[in-house]
């Protein structure tokens, strides 16, 4: 009797398929509406302020970041403004919260809101900047050993060797009235898998109180350095996200900031002023421990890392499985949750006039109140080991 049934609704069907492509047409447009419905009227967060395209799908997210070529930080802080919220919707499953206290909250040191797998998964890669918090702190584990405050004398060595020969370079270009390009001399270094077989065959050669001199070496999970193909892709992988994570973003910040000096006179005549005047071990050499502590130098920096936005993205985390309450709204587990560093940096009731670059306002009397809310590396358990 049911195959005498199938037979006949498969005959109708292959005798009329138009009824079929309709059938399916209205069914598939039904599920959609129904989609489209709870997400705008009954979706946990229906209550949330919002553009009405970020209620019901991520198109909203994409056409800033794709169309607009990135401007979403800018777009969501717009969005705050226009509806007069300190929390809104910007996907279906998404809120992003400008609330300064609510920020160290999200982006803490203990346990619960880990990062959405569901973004950092696109990454591609397995390295410290993944989703996998067990995963993510044996690397960091292995990354601090190299960034620990007994090797930054040698650290600094280098980059001072380096910084000075470029300095060197860009004299020779200005004396010969050639344009000079800033942007490509910060982020001039040199990277890929060569750099990693490069490295690995130095590691090998060397004696084992030599080793552990670079990110490569640290993460190297051959012992005696000598590796599969498997592993040196995954060397590869992690090489570019330091590439990627260090590199960009430094010379990014430092082009911003030069910019910034070169185009204030006062600013960069206060600077050469301090720089000149500072003790001598800073004009005969290189003494890293006294330039740190120069005042208005490292207002500079601050504020070039408050104001060059070099993560503009939102950093998603999870919502913890029991869920959490902000302001009256029940935000439940799973809920994928951000909040801006450029948000952050640009909150007018902690740093007014927020758009000038203004060194002053960390030697002012609240500057070290000001340091708190200074989240260039983010914080918490994920922040950049870079901060240091």
């Amino acid at each position: 009797m049911f195959d005498g049934y199938l037979g006949k609704s498969l005959d109708s069907i292959t005798l009329s398929p138009n009824l079929f492509f309709y059938t399916t047409g209205t069914i598939l447009i039904a599920r959609l509406l129904q989609i489209l419905a709870w997400r705008w009227w009954f979706h946990p967060l229906s209550s949330v302020p919002g553009p009405r395209l970020a209620a019901v799908s991520s198109l909203w997210q994409m056409w800033q970041d794709v169309v607009r070529d990135g401007d979403a930080a800018r777009a969501i802080d717009r969005l705050h403004r226009e509806y007069n919220t300190d929390i809104v919707r910007i996907s279906p499953n998404h809120v992003h919260i400008k609330d300064p206290e609510f920020y160290f909250k999200i982006y803490n040191v203990g346990p619960g809101f880990d990062k959405d797998p569901g973004f950092y998964s696109k990454l591609g890669v397995n390295s410290i900047l993944s989703a996998d918090t067990n995963s993510a702190r044996s690397m960091r584990s292995k990354a601090n050993a190299i960034v620990a405050p007994r090797d930054w004398g040698s650290m600094v060595e280098k980059a001072y060797s380096t910084a000075k020969h470029a300095s060197d370079r860009l004299v020779i270009h200005s004396e010969r009235g050639e344009d000079i390009d800033l942007f490509h001399t910060f982020r001039s270094i040199s990277q890929g898998g060569e750099w990693v077989d490069g490295t690995l065959k130095n590691s090998k050669n060397s004696s084992v109180k030599d080793r552990k001199s670079t990110i490569i070496d640290a993460l190297n999970p051959s012992p005696n350095h000598d590796i599969s193909a498997t592993d040196r892709e995954w060397l590869v992988d992690q090489s570019n996200t330091f590439v990627f994570a260090g590199v960009d973003t430094t010379s990014t910040m430092l082009m911003y900031t030069f910019h910034k000096v070169l185009s204030s006179h006062e600013i960069h005549s206060r600077l050469q002023h301090e720089l000149q005047n500072a003790d001598i071990s800073i004009q005969e050499g290189y003494d890293w421990k006294t330039i740190r502590e120069l005042p208005y130098l490292s207002a500079v920096i601050k504020e070039g890392l408050r104001l060059s936005t070099v993560i503009p993205g939102r950093l998603p985390r999870t919502v913890p499985a029991e869920g959490v309450e902000y302001k009256g709204t029940f935000l439940p587990g799973g809920t994928v949750v951000s909040s801006t560093i450029y948000s952050m940096h640009h909150n007018s009731k902690i740093f007014p006039e927020s758009d000038i670059f203004n060194p002053d306002r960390w030697l002012a009397a609240n500057s070290a109140e000001l340091e708190r809310y200074n989240v260039a590396f983010s914080k918490g358990k994920r922040s950049c080991i870079g901060m240091k």
